[in-house]
């Protein structure tokens, strides 16, 4: 599962359904566009970096690629604010 975005965008129709109306808004509110697409992009470099794991060289030369990563997701994604 590479692109966990997607998976979260359809969790309010799957809530819906449930009659759990209240946590659906909460996710439609709480993780835009941006947000998924960071989310996304976070699960893809871990992907890699699960693949590469023993291959030293390549984390130390992609360890940045992961950072930036998490940054976006922390940026993008109100759910995730620093209070």
């Amino acid at each position: 599962m590479t692109d966990m975005g997607k998976v979260i965008k359809q969790l309010p129709s799957a809530l819906d359904s449930c009659n759990q109306h209240g946590m659906a808004k909460f996710i439609k509110n709480a993780f835009p566009d941006e947000c998924l697409g960071a989310i996304g992009g976070l699960v893809r470099e871990i992907a890699v970096l699960e693949h590469n794991y023993s291959h030293l060289e390549w984390l130390k030369k992609h360890f940045k690629d992961f950072t930036k990563a998490i940054v976006h997701v922390r940026d993008a994604c109100p759910a995730l604010e620093h209070k």
